[in-house]
């Protein structure tokens, strides 16, 4: 062979291997580089043009109980990044919740089969491999309450140092999802932060870091009497670890609370609980109308089982919506009146912090505009056919519509107005 033959043939070769991998770049999907990393997958959320979608494959049937884990595999699509194949371990979540046929879950990621080495994935939250998944069965209308109402309280606690290193300032949020299981439509779903360490900033290595969730309406949760039993109580450790030196302490706030004169509930109060937490907690749950918040569905938060803050969970049953999802709920609900002695004793003995605070957020934060601002920017996550999707899978579902929230927002922001503005609230 000539050497002429020979160059000519090389650039054949070369020529063909250019055009092969332009080919391969145009048939292959655009495949964000950090997908790459297997220790981390990362999912630009705001790159993506359509609903995302979780496919399970695996037994889920009869899922009754917080304790049954189910083994399944998840493939993870949303149209932009790559495909995301994934082992996980799933069980449901919630209290009340349960009994409701369309159900919450609590997914944990693995790399492997044997699920001995968890898979990180970042949504936006930072890496991580634990997430909740919210149906949203009381507000299936709009899927919304609970994220926007946790976004409001999250730009109230936007002061707080210490939750700085928490994701959306320790309070949850997520985003829209569809879910599939074994080919067939499962529901829309929100994918969220859950009630674990990482959502506080927790440092699980330090056994004074901790977070009491306060569960249930009984004489405890209402700092009206002491603790000896956390399961009869509805008291739990939600995150850290419990003890008997986690019981005494809590026991101690309890009696602060309960048996100080009212001097000493002004003047030691912020040795016990956090002020600018407590203050941002009165106030948002009266404008959510967050009935189910004062003595159940809220968080105690401690770094050292001495100072605690205050933390707002589970706020599907807001803005004047009641429990059910089929009815409004009083909207002239106010925390302080909910027979907490908590709550009423701190209305009552910081009313003048509490007034002005309320009236500085009013002027720019708790407006009508900013509120339902908040609830568009949700609302345009989820395409109608999802939402109409999610009715026909599940048509007895219940929840109000975002005509029942403007509605309450019109009566409640004035009622507020008229109420903080009064010399004895």
């Amino acid at each position: 062979m000539n050497k002429r033959k020979r160059v000519s043939i090389i650039t054949m070769v070369i020529v063909f291997l250019i055009i092969l991998n332009i080919m391969l770049l145009i048939i292959t999907p655009v495949v964000n580089n950090s997908l790459k990393n297997k220790d981390v997958y990362i999912i630009d959320r705001e790159k993506i043009t359509q609903l995302p979608k979780l496919y399970f494959t695996g037994d889920m049937s009869n899922m009754t109980e917080k304790k049954d884990v189910r083994d399944i595999t998840v493939k993870y699509e949303d149209g932009i990044n790559k495909s995301i194949s994934m082992y996980a371990q799933i069980k449901i979540q919630g209290s009340g919740s349960l009994k409701y046929p369309k159900k919450n879950y609590t997914i944990t990621f693995y790399k492997d089969s044997d699920h001995s080495q968890k898979q990180k994935v970042d949504v936006g939250f930072g890496a991580q491999s634990k997430y909740c998944l919210k149906a949203d069965w009381v507000d299936s209308a709009t899927h919304a309450r609970n994220i926007v109402g946790a976004r409001l309280a999250a730009v109230l606690q936007d002061a707080s140092v210490r939750f700085k290193e928490a994701p959306n300032n320790g309070l949850i949020d997520g985003f829209p999802i569809e879910i599939y299981l074994n080919n067939e439509y499962l529901g829309l779903y929100t994918w969220n932060i859950p009630k674990d360490a990482w959502m506080w900033a927790l440092d699980e290595d330090n056994t004074d870091n901790v977070v009491v969730a306060v569960d249930g309406h009984t004489e405890v949760t209402r700092f009206k009497q002491l603790s000896n039993d956390w399961d009869e109580d509805k008291l739990k450790v939600e995150a850290g670890q419990y003890s008997e030196e986690l019981k005494n302490n809590f026991n101690d706030l309890i009696t602060f609370v309960k048996d100080s004169t009212d001097e000493e509930f002004v003047e030691y109060f912020e040795e016990h609980i956090d002020l600018e937490s407590a203050l941002n907690y009165v106030i948002i749950a009266n404008v959510i109308n967050g009935y189910d918040n004062s003595d159940k569905n809220f968080m105690m938060v401690s770094y050292d089982q001495k100072i605690w803050y205050p933390s707002l969970y589970d706020l599907d049953s807001t803005f004047g919506q009641d429990y059910w999802g089929k009815n409004t709920y009083d909207y002239e609900y106010l925390i302080d009146k909910s027979g907490s002695v908590l709550w009423e004793r701190f209305t009552k003995l910081f009313k003048n912090q509490i007034s002005l605070r309320y009236t500085q957020l009013r002027k720019d934060i708790l407006t009508k505009e900013y509120i339902m601002n908040l609830f568009d920017s949700f609302k345009s996550t989820i395409p109608e056919d999802a939402l109409i999707r999610d009715r026909e899978r599940w048509p007895d579902a219940p929840g109000l519509g975002y005509e029942q929230i403007e509605e309450y927002l019109d009566y409640k922001l004035p009622y507020l107005d008229e109420y903080y503005s009064r010399e004895n609230p």
